[in-house]
């Protein structure tokens, strides 16, 4: 299943960020594009949707202007409104992810595949709870002491890198289990 491939590859390039200098060599853009794409190919057409505003979203995401998480952070209208921006990119972040794994729960089903169905429903509840917490945590790391804040960012961005993993593994096995 090409179009799978195509989602797994966007995934990555959304999950990666390489920058030389201020430049994103692995722009989240491209990464939306591809899934929109594998999206389309499928059939997928909720999740086409997400990942056509994602792109449409992320495209300033190319230039990398964040620079370091703490230094210097102030409540000014530009840190409101960049957080507020990331924050919804998180959203329909969460949104895509669901999208995708639902229309592969539903393929799955039609085959009988009830053990990775029930895997991908555990998965997505876990990846949820985790970026919610994320959203929630963000709100407050302004006003705690700069080691428990960098701590809490840390923390939880391993843990949402390491199911962002989990979720391109889970979708590939899907692509494995599908074509059998």
């Amino acid at each position: 299943m090409k179009g799978i491939n195509k989602i797994i590859w966007g995934l990555v390039f959304a999950l990666f960020n390489i920058n030389f200098g201020f430049i994103n060599l692995l722009p989240d853009v491209i990464g939306y594009a591809m899934i929109a794409y594998g999206a389309s190919e499928l059939g997928f057409e909720k999740a086409k949707k997400w990942a056509v505003w994602l792109a449409l979203l992320s495209f300033p995401s190319i230039i990398n202007l964040n620079g370091n998480l703490l230094e210097g952070i102030q409540m000014t209208p530009m840190y409101f409104a960049s957080t507020i921006y990331h924050a919804i990119i998180v959203l329909f972040h969460i949104v895509l992810i669901y999208e995708i794994l639902k229309a592969l729960i539903k393929l799955a089903e039609q085959k009988g595949l009830e053990t990775i169905v029930g895997k991908a429903k555990k998965r997505i509840n876990q990846y949820t709870i985790i970026t919610i917490i994320y959203l929630v945590g963000m709100s407050f790391v302004i006003n705690m002491d700069e080691l428990i804040s960098l701590t809490f960012l840390v923390l939880i961005s391993v843990l949402i890198f390491i199911m962002e993993i989990i979720i391109i593994f889970l979708i590939r096995e899907f692509s494995r289990l599908l074509v059998e």
